[in-house]
């Protein structure tokens, strides 16, 4: 399991930043006894600089520790999803459909908080 947080939680002054979403509610995942979290979102999709395909690239990061984990996509339903359920969602791009990330390894993503860097592209 990996909680998240965006790489500005090594930058001083948080707020040159913008948070990009605000938790709503928490609930607890009885599988594991994990905190989930449902969050709402601070900025419309509409609002992101897409690429040429209608995604975003998405870095992810270790919340303990700032580790660079991956980079991945999201369309606008990832986007809604990732909201809607507190679990990473992503676009992928070789598959061209809709990838949680964790439902084949067991390994899932669940989000510490989202951040959209200052030109709203990443």
């Amino acid at each position: 399991m990996l909680l998240l947080e965006p790489a500005a939680a090594c930058v001083k002054d948080r707020t040159k930043l913008p948070v990009l979403l605000h938790e709503e509610k928490r609930a607890v995942c009885t599988a594991d006894n994990v905190p989930a979290h449902i969050y709402q979102s601070a900025v419309s999709w509409g609002e992101f600089k897409k690429n040429g395909d209608g995604l975003v690239p998405v870095v992810v990061q270790d919340y303990k520790n700032n580790e660079v984990l991956m980079v991945a996509y999201m369309n606008q339903e990832a986007f809604e999803a990732t909201c809607r359920t507190g679990r990473m969602t992503y676009w992928s791009r070789s598959r061209r459909e809709l990838w949680v990330k964790g439902l084949t390894s067991g390994h899932f993503q669940f989000v510490r908080s989202l951040t959209l860097d200052c030109d709203n592209d990443t």
